[in-house]
């Protein structure tokens, strides 16, 4: 048995919807409101790094859950070119709920909520994509087979599915893309309790066993190492310049310095490099949460009412690009638009942060232009991966500022410009949900890492965006960042 050691080094997606039971079931309400219509498109979701667990350790339940949902799949490990390397098992939890329309972050991105099997089997191993189709998976728990899940009553096969998301977005190396989880035929999932093994099994793969326990008992981790200090550079940017990826500061008369020890001092013009996102490496797969209709100006804007609690999607770090980037407007939409919003660095490890102290866990801030096409949007998960997770659709720059900079983020004005005209005009003193709310919130059911980036929604005035139009979204103290739409 050719297998890998693994432990996802890239962003997990999800896929709903893809067994051909569950599709059955659904259909008497696929024409209802709120969904109106089957999908279209894979509806997928994101499983983040906060939720990874490895065989053999525990999860942990809250201690307000009585019971969670667990689903045995299979994951697409991706190489190098795009290809598929190989698949690893997976044990997807996720705390009971009943809608698809609004992705109910919360309920799957909880942390450990993501059994992951100690190795790959390389495709080759198993016999090419077209392989999968004849293996079956077995979940247990406590011994007893709970449910068998068979590959060959996918909706879309593995081929397919890997063909249909990679068509929008960017499968990185070592990201993974689940085939789907399939429903028992009640329409329900098995449930797991406080003291349950759980055990799913596939031929050809190590068994992945999960044992869920109170969060009393959860193993605990040390903390993630807090991102340095600015040490005063209030200003930084990453760019690329002669080969190399360098850490940099505001020089003035548009020039950069660079902060690189064999280059310190070296003095760059801003047309003489390629801007990155602002953002530290960090040594795990960044968590990118986005805020839906964080303005009250600009739910009226789209027809919607206030939300009584964050709405909240995320990203995979692959959509995100540098000022001065190209951003592709896919050939045919009608609709596609900017989105300016303050996006918030994570600066050291937040879990159970109250309001209070929730300012203090933040590095920086920087300007995030989070595009959406609208023509993709359905109502499953929205707003669905192919609206918001294109390659090339999250510019973010050019600058991280220190918070220290920042004496209060809730009081910055925001501005875009299309093509030099003041388009959209706003300020974060708007927002429904304030930076500190937004990371008491997520920092109340997951654990939030340095590095990590919440972009906190857009006010109102956002208009459709055609090739060569150069968009600039602007905000007070922070800084402008350029994106130039492009055909494909």
């Amino acid at each position: 048995m050719k297998t890998l050691p693994y432990h996802p080094t890239g962003t997990v997606y999800g896929t709903l919807l893809n067994f051909q039971r569950e599709c059955a079931l659904w259909a008497p309400r696929m024409a209802q409101a709120p969904y109106n219509a089957p999908p279209e498109a894979p509806v997928l979701y994101v499983k983040t790094a906060n939720t990874v667990t490895r065989s053999g350790h525990a999860i942990a339940l809250p201690s307000a859950v009585e019971a969670v949902e667990v689903s045995a799949t299979l994951g697409l490990v991706a190489g190098e070119g795009g290809a598929v390397a190989g698949c690893v098992l997976l044990n997807d939890v996720a705390i009971p709920h009943d809608s698809y329309y609004r992705p109910p972050v919360k309920f799957r991105n909880l942390d450990g909520f993501l059994g992951v099997g100690d190795a790959v089997r390389s495709l080759d191993a198993l016999g090419g994509l077209s392989a999968l189709a004849g293996i079956a998976l077995e979940l247990r728990i406590d011994g007893v087979v709970r449910q068998q899940v068979a590959l060959k009553d996918l909706v879309r096969d593995a081929a397919r599915l890997w063909a249909e998301v990679n068509a929008f977005q960017s499968l990185r190396p070592g990201d993974v893309l689940m085939l789907g989880t399939d429903c028992l035929p009640d329409g329900t999932r098995p449930l797991a309790r406080r003291g349950d093994a759980v055990e799913i099994t596939a031929t050809g793969f190590a068994p992945l066993v999960n044992h869920f326990v109170d969060e009393s008992a959860a193993e605990l981790t040390a903390p993630a190492r807090p991102l340095p200090k600015g040490a005063g550079l209030a200003r930084r940017a990453r760019v690329a310049w002669a080969g190399a990826v360098h850490d940099a500061i505001e020089a003035g008369e548009g020039h950069l310095e660079l902060l690189t020890p064999a280059l310190q001092g070296r003095r760059v013009a801003f047309d003489e490099v390629v801007w990155l996102p602002p953002l530290p490496p960090v040594p795990y797969p960044r968590t990118v949460l986005a805020l839906g209709l964080n303005y009250a100006d600009h739910a009226r804007e789209l027809a919607f009412k206030a939300p009584e609690e964050p709405l909240a999607f995320v990203k995979g770090e692959a959509s995100l690009i540098g000022h001065n980037a190209f951003t592709v407007r896919p050939a045919g939409v009608k609709n596609m638009h900017y989105e300016c919003e303050l996006a918030v660095v994570i600066g050291k490890q937040a879990r159970g942060v109250k309001k209070a102290d929730a300012l203090a866990h933040v590095a920086g801030y920087t300007v995030a232009n989070d595009y959406a096409i609208r023509d993709y949007l359905e109502n499953w998960y929205r707003p669905n991966l192919r609206v918001k997770n294109r390659d090339t659709c999250t510019p973010i720059g050019p600058w991280l500022v220190d918070a220290a900079a920042v004496p209060d983020p809730m009081n910055l004005a925001l501005k875009t410009t299309v093509n030099g005209r003041v388009t959209q005009q706003g300020s974060t003193r708007d927002m429904i949900f304030d930076v500190a709310t937004l990371i008491e919130y997520f920092s109340g059911f997951m654990t939030l890492m340095p590095g990590d980036l919440i972009l906190t929604g857009t006010p109102d005035g956002v208009v459709d965006c055609q090739p060569g139009d150069v968009v600039v979204t602007e905000i007070e103290g922070i800084g402008a960042l350029t994106s130039t739409i492009v055909n494909r």
